[in-house]
């Protein structure tokens, strides 16, 4: 007689995976976070981002307002075209990066993000959600250095 399959119950799980779990849910808080007012374009952008995003970006404790706009832009924009073209739109046009949805406020970004695919805001701000789940995957996934 065989025994029985064994099962993976939610006890079971293993810490690697928590921890991984944990991660991506910490990275796409601070992509929510992030894209309130301007976005990547807030003055003070440094107070804005989030531990696990500065983690994922390389971001420094010494790193100016600038440097760390670029540095989390750049980080964004390298794992961005992994994405769909739709989702990757999205991202930009949430956290500011691109000319064609700028606003100061995020409600004008929904709004011109959802003109141009011809949906409501709230599901522009649905498939936001969605794309910046995705890339806190990619990330998460990512060896930082």
């Amino acid at each position: 007689m065989t025994p029985p399959a064994a099962t993976l119950s939610r006890g079971d799980e293993s810490e690697g995976a928590r921890r991984k779990t944990m991660s991506v849910e910490r990275l796409h808080a601070d992509l929510i976070r992030l894209r309130s007012g301007a976005g990547l374009q807030t003055p003070a952008v440094r107070e804005r981002v989030g531990a696990a995003l500065r983690e994922a970006c390389g971001v420094l404790p010494t790193d100016a307002d600038a440097v760390v706009r670029a540095k989390v832009s750049e980080t964004v924009m390298a794992h961005i075209g992994r994405l769909t073209p739709d989702d990757a739109r999205a991202v930009r046009a949430a956290l500011n990066l691109d000319p064609e949805f700028r606003s100061r406020f995020i409600k004008g970004r929904m709004a011109a993000l959802a003109a141009a695919i011809d949906r409501d805001p709230r599901t522009a701000l649905r498939r936001v959600d969605d794309a910046f789940h995705l890339l806190a995957e990619l990330l998460d996934a990512t060896p930082t250095a």
